[in-house]
């Protein structure tokens, strides 16, 4: 509907599609000194040699504008990364690929909230069983969070209001958080 001007209640689709779209979303967290976990774009099969120095093994790999979970692997070394790119090879939209590393003993974190594009209201901080990995929308959470000091929660529900409220967001809004000790990373918003 956006093509052809057609309003539709609630987050616009440019943020929808800002926040889809890890490489732009990564460039969004970047403006806004957001931690992110380290990851590179790879463009081309042929970019992986220089790309990946920046980048240690296990990694994460997935399309980059990806919505569902079914394209994201974890990746143990260049053999496993060869025969991902070759399975998937046959699917033109596989390019540009985010690549992240794969932070091992970090839980994941969950904020629902909700946004007026102005005033933000957390509803809720939830803490998944499993560690943070690639499960999308499956995991099992607990709420309230039960492991998080008054300071975490104090700084996650900061960082998220300065998020939706960046964004526009108009209506419900999740955020989820890689946290470990004092490292706080950004995994995805969905609007």
């Amino acid at each position: 509907l956006y093509p052809y001007d057609v309003s539709v209640l609630g987050t616009s689709y440019k943020t929808v599609d800002l926040c889809e779209d890890r490489i732009r979303f990564k460039s969004f967290l970047d403006k806004l000194d957001i931690k992110q976990i380290n990851s590179v774009t790879i463009n081309a099969k042929d970019e992986i040699n220089s790309k990946l120095r920046e980048i240690t093994f296990p990694i994460i790999i997935r399309p980059s504008y990806i919505i569902s979970g079914s394209s994201i692997r974890v990746i143990k070394d260049y053999k496993a990364l060869y025969s991902y790119l070759d399975q998937f090879a046959k699917n033109d939209n596989l390019y540009p690929i985010l690549v992240e590393e794969y932070i091992e003993g970090f839980k994941e974190v969950e904020v629902d909230g909700i946004c007026d594009g102005e005033n933000v209201f957390i509803a809720g901080i939830m803490e998944q069983i499993e560690p943070v990995g690639i499960h999308s929308g499956d995991s099992s959470c607990i709420f309230p969070a039960f492991s998080l000091s008054k300071d975490t929660e104090e700084f996650i529900i900061e960082l998220s209001k300065k998020i939706a409220s960046r964004l526009g967001i108009l209506g419900l809004f999740n955020i989820q958080f890689a946290i470990k000790d004092r490292d706080i990373y950004i995994i995805e918003v969905n609007p």
